[in-house]
């Protein structure tokens, strides 16, 4: 076959891609009911099957602790470091997070994740320092939390040095309990969320939010407070 001739099967493929949209069936209303209920239902045994035979198994594994009541959305976390994980019961991770604990540091740092907490669709956590989550915490889809820079400013040194932890800069970051944190936010190193403390989705947090706040922007600037946020602060 001549280089610049077009494979059979990719041929097909365009072909089968141009008639998308353009082909429907004909079904009657309670069929196509009975497919699109038929399909969550499919999709949560899959899900579930998934979790005890393969997720849960392997993140209880890699794991120093992990509570009741795990539940894990398809894809399961992807999990890398050399770092100590923790987790508590009752705790959701969404499908497709990853977990980054560690970058090969003599003292591996420690992500700690309370009890009651939902992680939402595509989080990642990187730990490098220390990240502790506290109890009754929800984030929303593509949230960030990066205690470290991952790699250094300088592109001398990133390329002399790409790989070495030690070129990393980083500090904790502690979410105290009760912290809604909204999709797509990015918490960075060093900061502390204040208990019951709100992150509106796209925040960039760069600095401390405290207990009660309302956190918004990029850089992320206090722009109110929970009216309940004294009480909430306090228990």
């Amino acid at each position: 076959m001549a280089g610049n001739a077009v494979h059979p099967l990719v041929r097909l493929t365009w072909q089968l891609e141009r008639l998308r949209g353009r082909v429907h069936l004909p079904l009657p209303r309670w069929l196509c009911g009975l497919l699109f209920h038929s399909r969550l239902l499919l999709e949560g045994f899959c899900s579930g099957v998934a979790q005890v035979l393969i997720y849960e198994p392997g993140l209880r594994y890699r794991c120093r602790r992990v509570g009741a009541g795990l539940r894990l959305d398809r894809p399961g976390p992807r999990v890398m470091g050399n770092g100590v994980i923790d987790i508590g019961d009752d705790v959701t991770i969404g499908g497709g997070s990853f977990l980054l604990v560690g970058l090969g540091l003599p003292e591996p740092p420690r992500l700690c994740i309370g009890d009651h907490v939902r992680l939402g669709l595509r989080n990642i956590v990187s730990a490098v320092r220390g990240v502790s989550i506290g109890n009754h915490v929800h984030t929303g889809p593509g949230v960030c939390i990066y205690d470290n820079d991952m790699h250094p400013l300088d592109p001398e040194l990133r390329r002399a040095r790409l790989g070495d932890p030690a070129a990393v800069k980083g500090a904790p970051i502690v979410i105290e309990d009760h912290v809604r944190i909204g999709a797509n936010a990015l918490i960075l190193k060093g900061v502390t969320l204040g208990r019951s403390a709100v992150v509106l989705a796209g925040a960039v947090v760069t600095e401390d939010v405290p207990p009660g706040g309302i956190a918004a922007g990029n850089p992320a600037q206090l722009v109110g407070r929970r009216p309940d946020a004294d009480t909430a602060a306090g228990g």
